[in-house]
């Protein structure tokens, strides 16, 4: 299974895609509209984001059907919103 490997740079979250996808480039950037990035946690293809506005859940981050979920967000299960609420606590 392909895990990408996710940064942030100002404002942007870069990561790289899956190979089956054949890009002439190396990696893939997303820009949130959620401020400054002030951390992130990355968990195989999802990664936290707390931003300086908003924070939000990044989903099958390096595949075509890629998903930003908001902070209160009905499609977030239990378990994850736990884990989530763990990560912008720290």
């Amino acid at each position: 299974m392909f895990t990408p490997k996710v940064w942030h740079e100002g404002d942007k979250i870069m990561h790289t895609m899956d190979p089956i996808y054949e890009l002439p480039f190396p990696h893939n950037s997303v820009y949130l509209d959620i401020g400054k990035i002030l951390k992130l946690e990355h968990h195989g293809n999802t990664v936290y984001v707390k931003g300086e506005l908003e924070n939000v859940i990044l989903i099958n981050v390096g595949f075509d059907t890629m998903e930003c979920l908001r902070e209160y967000s009905h499609k977030i299960p239990t378990w994850m919103k736990e884990d989530f609420n763990r990560f912008l606590k720290e």
